[in-house]
C-alpha cells in the first residue's frame, strides 16, 4: 500500500489490513510530522484556534521530553490514540479530551519532566484520571485486579473507556509483526470489549476484529515476510 502522508497514518476504521500496513508505516514517521497533522485534523474537525494553539504548545513541550527511552519514535503512540479518541468524541474535539490522550501514559512512562506539563497543561480531574488509566504491573494478571481496574475506567466520566479503547486499538494493530502473549489478547476480550459494547458498540467490534487479526498465524507470516 502507499502511504500517502501522515495524516493517512491515522486510524480512520478502514480495512484491518490498511489499518495495520498505516500502523507499522507511522513507526518510521517523525512525531513532529504526526504532531502537524494531528493539529491540521482537529483545525478540520472544527476545534477553537485558541485550543489548537495550547495543543501545539503542549506538542512542542512533550516533544523535548526523551520518550524514544521507551522506544524509538514513541511519542507517534500518543498522538495517534488522540486523533482516534478525536473520530469517536461527539460534538467535536475539545482540548480537554486530546491533551489527556496526548499525556495517558504519564504514570507508566515516568519520564522526568511530565509533571511541570501536567501542572501547565492539565487540569487538577486530569491527575485523577491519569491514576486511574495506570495498571499496576505487578498485578496485572489478576482477574480481581482486572475486574476493579477496568470498573473503574469504565465508571469515570472523560470519556476514559472510549480513550482506553483507542489505546488498545493502536497497541494491537503493531502486533501483526510482533510476538505477543496471548494473555494481552486475554484481557481485551474478557474486559475491554464488553465494557465497550455498551459505550461505543462501533469500536468495540471493531477492536475485537482486530485482535483476531493479529493474532492469526498466517496473516502475522505475511506481514513479517513484508518487513524483512
Amino acid at each position: 500500500m502507499n502511504v500517502l502522508g501522515p495524516a493517512a497514518c491515522f486510524f480512520s476504521y478502514r480495512d484491518i489490513s490498511v489499518e495495520v500496513q498505516c500502523k507499522i508505516a507511522s513507526l518510521n514517521i517523525d512525531p513532529s510530522i504526526l504532531g502537524r497533522s494531528l493539529l491540521a485534523e482537529m483545525s478540520l474537525r472544527g476545534m477553537p484556534s485558541h485550543d489548537l494553539h495550547r495543543i501545539e504548545r503542549l506538542l512542542e513541550a512533550l516533544s523535548v521530553l526523551p520518550f524514544d527511552r521507551v522506544y524509538s519514535n514513541y511519542l507517534g503512540h500518543p498522538i495517534r490514540v488522540a486523533a482516534a479518541f478525536a473520530r469517536d468524541l461527539r460534538g467535536g474535539p475539545r482540548y480537554r479530551d486530546i491533551a489527556l490522550a496526548l499525556c495517558h501514559n504519564f504514570r507508566e512512562t515516568g519520564i522526568d519532566g511530565q509533571s511541570a506539563i501536567e501542572a501547565e497543561f492539565l487540569w487538577p480531574e486530569a491527575s485523577s484520571f491519569l491514576d486511574t488509566l495506570w495498571t499496576d504491573r505487578s498485578k496485572e494478571r489478576d482477574p480481581s485486579y482486572l475486574d476493579s481496574y477496568y470498573e473503574g475506567i469504565s465508571s469515570s466520566p472523560g470519556n476514559l473507556l472510549i480513550l482506553k479503547g483507542h489505546d488498545k486499538l493502536d497497541n494491537f494493530l503493531s502486533y501483526a509483526i510482533y510476538d505477543i502473549d496471548e494473555y494481552h489478547k486475554s484481557v481485551v476480550t474478557n474486559w475491554v470489549l464488553p465494557l465497550l459494547q455498551e459505550k461505543a458498540r462501533p469500536l468495540s467490534e471493531y477492536l475485537g476484529r482486530v485482535v483476531d487479526f493479529v493474532f492469526d498465524d498466517e496473516i502475522r507470516r505475511s506481514f513479517r515476510a513484508s518487513e524483512r
